[in-house]
């Protein structure tokens, strides 16, 4: 205010003949010109805090602190609430397969700030490895779909002794908008074969939005089912009271597929399955005409390099035209073309640069990338907030912390609206 009154006693002294009853006006004016110039729309990416492994005050298994969370899902409810699913990692031999606990927290205020931990489910010495979650808006419900191992992570050694099936599959749902979740419940009578290790996401399912399949319940998935692994979706057509199994996508190289993918709907109503690749190159991707009861082959997506991790894909709209974004790591070289080998135990050096990729024309072509985080970037889930903005939740720190990014849409496209019909 002083600043105001300072400004307008200049303007009275240099136009003394101007009647001083304009003087605020043309300061409104002013004012309003000048603010209207800065669009917040345009902001550079901000960073907040989600699960921060050395912060948060929860333990696992023989009450130690988790190690690490990994693995986020994200879904956004009617009102506006963001919910994040995670699992609480504890320290093992073999650190894919550690104890572990499934967690949320929540933001009402478009992912700036975050709740406390809710606890989703625990599973002591047994281990969960992977998990996915989706929205049913019609009756408000988040539904997480999870697989347990069932040997001890204690003793990852007595996989090799253990009798009885090797996994079996749950879910769980809250209607409280992850403030409680119900007790799980055992769907492993989908599986035909309880040797396999079945894949949920990892990441987050759909709702169909339109066409004969609307209100049907997609989540990505598959199975390590030698020799080869599958990739398919997981179908609900009952709102989540059952699931099933889509015809896996056929794979014409006969390669081994690491199974994990994300799914999006396109305008047409088909779906798009982007999926990670076994060694690192490119992206591979896959069209269903019958929400995902099948699939056509999967075909290379030169335009997207991989270096081997699960990627986040959503479809959005931008002044009025169909847009998909696709965030995921691109490796060493932020320019690269094609994934940069690098040793799979050396995630360090090659899960980092992630980037925004956005197609127009239904993932036929990737023509646009933007460099978001320089440095350690895994697993992520892209999600568009009620506020205009992008969210963007990641694995940091060495798969050990969950952050999220928010992100304009007019900074993603910034220097690119020749792209833009």
């Amino acid at each position: 205010m002083i600043d105001i009154i300072e400004y307008r006693t200049i303007l009275k002294i240099q136009l003394p003949g101007m009647p001083v009853t304009i003087l605020p006006f043309m300061l409104l004016f002013t004012i309003v010109a000048f603010s209207s110039c800065k669009n917040p729309m345009t902001e550079v990416p901000a960073f907040h805090d989600i699960f921060l492994h050395d912060k948060e005050n929860i333990t696992g298994h023989a009450d130690k602190s988790y190690e690490r969370f990994r693995e986020p899902n994200v879904v956004m409810t009617i009102s506006g609430r963001i919910v994040v699913v995670v699992q609480g990692r504890n320290k093992s031999d073999w650190w894919d397969r550690s104890g572990q606990d499934l967690y949320c927290k929540f933001s009402d205020d478009h992912g700036i700030t975050w709740s406390d931990p809710v606890l989703m489910v625990a599973e002591g010495e047994k281990s969960i490895v992977p998990n996915a979650t989706v929205y049913d808006p019609v009756h408000g419900r988040i539904i997480t779909l999870y697989n347990v191992v069932q040997w001890p992570f204690t003793d990852p050694e007595s996989r090799y002794s253990w009798e009885g099936p090797e996994n079996l599959q749950y879910v769980i749902f809250s209607d409280d908008e992850g403030l409680s979740w119900s007790k799980p419940r055992d769907i492993s009578n989908v599986v035909e074969r309880d040797t396999c290790i079945q894949i949920f996401g990892a990441g987050e399912g759909i709702m169909l939005q339109a066409g004969q399949f609307k209100g049907r319940l997609i989540v990505p998935g598959g199975d390590f089912c030698g020799p080869y692994k599958h990739v398919f979706a997981w179908i609900s057509d009952n709102y989540g009271d059952s699931w099933r199994i889509g015809e896996s996508v056929p794979n014409p190289h006969e390669r081994i597929t690491p199974c994990e993918n994300a799914i999006v709907e396109l305008a047409d109503g088909r779906l798009l399955m982007s999926e990670r690749s076994h060694e690192p190159g490119w992206r591979w991707q896959a069209y269903s005409e019958d929400g995902g009861d099948s699939w056509k082959p999967f075909f290379e997506v030169h335009d997207i390099p991989d270096v081997s991790c699960n990627a986040s894909i959503i479809r959005i709209e931008y002044n009025g035209q169909d847009v998909l974004l696709y965030a995921g790591p691109v490796g060493p070289d932020a320019d690269a073309h094609e994934g940069t080998y690098v040793n799979a135990y050396e995630w360090n050096d090659r899960r980092v640069n992630g980037t925004l990729f956005a197609s127009f024309d239904n993932g036929l072509t990737w023509p646009l990338r933007k460099n978001i985080e320089p440095g350690f970037f895994a697993y992520s889930s892209l999600i568009g907030l009620q506020d205009g903005y992008i969210g963007l939740v990641y694995e940091a720190n060495d798969h050990k912390d969950i952050r999220m990014i928010r992100i304009s849409k007019d900074w993603i496209f910034s220097n690119h609206k020749a792209l833009i019909k």
